[in-house]
């Protein structure tokens, strides 16, 4: 998995002031908890997506058979250290 901040400095900029001001919970609740500290609970929980207030991305890893070479010629999997395919020879 992997966090990203949003690209856009000046929304960043503006929502870490936010926060600044709200003592570290979400300036998108209503509710000040444990819950809507940041990051807040919704956005730990989930496997990838956008926090409530849009400060944080979650991308999901991609399996590694999709981070693998694969073969220009049949598409199978070569398996990592070898450059030859295992299924076709090229």
């Amino acid at each position: 998995m992997q966090i990203n901040i949003n690209p856009d400095k000046d929304f960043v900029a503006h929502m870490r002031k936010a926060l600044k001001d709200n003592n570290g919970f979400c300036p998108c609740a209503i509710v000040r908890s444990e819950d809507t500290k940041c990051m807040c609970k919704e956005f730990r929980e989930m496997e990838e997506g956008t926090c409530h207030c849009g400060l944080y991305i979650k991308i999901k890893d991609k399996p590694a058979a999709e981070n693998a070479d694969h073969c220009i010629c049949c598409g199978a999997v070569i398996p990592e250290g070898r450059m030859v395919c295992p299924n076709c020879g090229e």
